[in-house]
Formats: structure tokens, sequence, C-alpha cells
């Protein structure tokens, strides 16, 4: 009995109260304006432009802070890896050279570094040696040096 009493007096005030919402959702929807055709404009294209160099501008002042400061060293090609093999997945053996003849021999790991031998002379030359694609590239070079000069 209460339900059917509440569905009596429910249902014809439901659209009264539902209709002013409706209303506004579709005059909302009619308020909208269409989207431009012009995706791209000039005003569009030079914002991105400040902005891309905004950021490289900050990426280069950080890198030359980060360098003043010291915490970034550059290489003075006192240390070089001569050689390398990899014994497993994280192992490896370096032969690293320090100067110009004395070289040490490391053994690197997930957990550290560690001495395995030093050598006052060169075990291994640090000469290029190329190959047969190397002589060629060589030997061009020089052909074109000998008919430019």
């Amino acid at each position: 009995m209460r339900f059917s009493l509440l569905c009596f007096l429910v249902v014809p005030i439901f659209p009264l109260v539902i209709s002013p919402v409706m209303g506004a959702e579709a005059s909302k929807i009619a308020a909208v304006e269409p989207l431009s055709r012009e995706l791209v404009t000039s005003e569009s294209v030079l914002q991105l432009a400040i902005g891309l160099g905004i950021v490289v501008a900050a990426i280069l002042f950080v890198a030359w802070m980060l360098r003043r400061v010291g915490v970034v060293s550059m290489n003075n090609g006192q240390l070089k890896i001569v050689a390398g093999l990899a014994l497993g997945q994280r192992e490896r053996v370096l032969l690293v050279q320090v100067g110009d003849s004395h070289q040490v021999l490391l053994g690197v790991t997930q957990g550290g570094i560690s001495k395995l031998g030093e050598f006052s002379e060169p075990v291994v030359r640090t000469e290029v040696s190329g190959g047969e694609f190397t002589q060629r590239l060589r030997g061009v070079l020089k052909g074109q040096e000998k008919q430019s000069q």
C-alpha cells in the first residue's frame, strides 16, 4: 500500500524535477562552439619553439654548472679501456691503460671492482690496426691527396 502511494506521488512529480536538469544539459551542449579548422597556427608553433628553446637552454645551463662545480669531470685521455671480456651477464675483465705504458687488469662484478694484475709494459698495443676496409679507405684518401696536390 505504501509503495503504490509513493509511486502515485512521485511519478507525476518526476518529469517536473528532471526537465530543468535535462534542459540545462541540452543548452550547454548547444552552447559549445565547434573546433577551429586551423589546429596548427603560427602562434602555437611560436609557443612550441620558445618552450623548446627554454628547455634546451636549461639543460645546457645545468650541464655547464655541473662541470664548473666539478661534479662532472672531463676525460683527459690518461685512462683508456684497451680490452674487455664479458665472463657472465654482469661480470667482466677489463684491461685499462694508465698513461702511456702502464696497464692494469681489473675484474668488474656487480659487487665491486678488484685488481687482478698490473703490467709496467703494455700487454696489448693500443694502436689501431685496421682491417681491409681501413687499408682501402687510407688508399682512397691518399689517392685523393695525390690528385689534389
